[in-house]
């Protein structure tokens, strides 16, 4: 730690005179620093990519493509976690051209990373907002090192902001649930934590609401929402972010950006990003198990399938691969090899929650309605979060008599989502199917308060209303 403190010292203190004058452009820059760790230690890909920003440096020194020139090195350096490196070459970046977001904001980020500086962060953070006004993420960035630095009014301040560029901005309505918290004004946190949980799943915004509920008093609502487990914070919009991160070129990396990828929805950039890292990674099993999901996202069924079977060669203990396969066989309706390739997925990895889901999807296609019960409870007993899994487990579990369990997995959706049709409904309905109308009658009141214009709750309310007349009529 001290020698970091000591390098950003020497740094600012080499790099001074670049930014005496304002905006004045430098006459002169510094040579592009190489890497401190030296190249040896670095991964060649990694090494690769900075010769060739470091080349690019040297060959526009003195022309109006320097100060790109400087940023994409620092990107470089940055998305290869050589923070050091990025912190130097964003400050020559930001020396010969001050009006560039991109270089104060990612100059920021490093500095944050490296918890040096974090009040430097933020004036970072402030001037890429003055360059670049409507870039949101400048804002709440900043505002959550606030918090960070018990400067609450501060941070709420930088939310708010947020939400005059972005009046939806769940990076904002979380900071200021959690400056809300830090302030002791838990009614608050609690009704922006409740809105956001209408459009949010994500377990860790069941934590904040649970101290909010705490700070209420209401330690056995807060206690409810604590039983799945905590995963981490939602991941928010952040294009900038996105771009530094893009530049890493370690394996580690290239795995991250193609799986970021495939979760932001760009299928065929994935694809072409996985295909590139094979390159370098030749029959890589991780790598080419991404290419297929890639490729069964794209429609293109017969080329996953062939990518799976290469990677079975490589590896036949995989049981990724195995998972992968019984998806693309049950994709075309073959359902034994299917269920085949599930259970071997099961038998080589049985802490895998998405090996126990896959068998209860294909136990279910086969009608095994308490076998796909069992896999669907066993994924969620080892960690499984999924919203709509869950209301299929609920289902299964009304259809086999589990009534009690069906009721608890839908009461679990409504503690996420509270306006969730599909769960309002289902506990309608299994007031219904076990023969407890005067229960099903009030969850249908319930059930039309919050989703009334839902088409599952109607069609439920409609089925209830049919069975109470028909009760009513046969009545003596």
């Amino acid at each position: 730690m001290i020698r970091r403190h000591l390098h950003i010292l020497l740094s600012c203190t080499l790099f001074a005179p670049l930014l005496v004058g304002g905006c004045e452009k430098p006459q002169q820059t510094p040579p592009p620093p190489a890497p401190s760790m030296g190249y040896e230690t670095l991964e060649p890909g990694v090494q690769n990519a900075i010769r060739s920003a470091i080349e690019q440096v040297e060959t526009t020194t003195a022309t109006d493509k320097a100060p790109d020139a400087w940023l994409q090195l620092a990107m470089t350096y940055h998305g290869n976690d050589l923070l050091q490196e990025a912190c130097t070459c964003y400050q020559v970046a930001n020396a010969l051209d001050p009006d560039r977001g991109l270089a104060w904001y990612g100059h920021g980020l490093a500095l944050a990373d490296m918890g040096t500086d974090q009040q430097q962060a933020i004036a970072f953070f402030d001037q890429a907002q003055a360059s670049a006004p409507k870039y949101a993420p400048a804002s709440w960035k900043a505002g959550y090192l606030l918090l960070e630095l018990d400067r609450i009014e501060d941070a709420r301040s930088r939310f708010e902001s947020t939400l005059r560029i972005d009046d939806d901005s769940p990076a904002a309505r979380i900071g200021l649930a959690r400056a809300a918290l830090d302030s002791q004004q838990p009614e608050l946190a609690a009704s922006i934590l409740e809105s956001l949980r209408l459009d949010i799943s994500n377990t860790y915004l069941d934590l904040l609401l649970a101290k909010a509920y705490r700070q209420q008093g209401r330690i056995k609502d807060a206690a409810a929402l604590l039983t799945d487990g905590i995963q981490d914070p939602p991941r928010f919009n952040d294009p900038w972010a996105d771009e530094i991160a893009n530049r890493g070129a370690s394996y580690e990396a290239c795995v991250s950006r193609v799986d970021r990828m495939l979760g932001d929805g760009a299928v065929r950039d994935a694809l072409q990003a996985a295909r590139e890292a094979l390159k370098t990674y030749p029959d890589n099993i991780p790598l080419l198990n991404r290419i297929s999901v890639a490729q069964s996202n794209l429609g293109q069924r017969d080329q996953a399938l062939r990518t799976l079977k290469r990677v079975l060669r490589l590896d036949e203990t995989s049981a990724a691969t195995h998972l992968n396969l019984s998806m693309q066989y049950q994709a075309v309706n073959d359902l034994v090899r299917a269920r085949r390739h599930a259970q071997q997925c099961v038998e080589l990895n049985p802490t895998l929650p998405d090996g126990h889901l896959q068998m209860g999807r294909v136990h279910m296609l086969n009608n095994d309605t308490q076998d796909a019960a069992r896999s669907y409870d066993r994924a969620f007993e080892l960690g499984l979060q999924d919203v709509n899994e869950r209301l299929i487990l609920a289902n299964l579990l009304t259809r086999v008599g589990r009534f009690d369990d069906s009721l608890r997995q839908y009461q679990n959706v409504l503690k996420q989502q509270p306006a969730n049709g599909q769960a309002l409904a289902g506990v309608v309905d299994v007031f219904m199917v076990s023969g407890n109308l005067e229960q099903a009658g009030r969850a249908a009141q319930i059930a039309m308060a919050r989703a009334p214009k839902h088409p599952t709750v109607q069609q439920v309310v409609n089925s209830l209303q049919s069975r109470i007349r028909q009760q009513e009529s046969t009545s003596p």
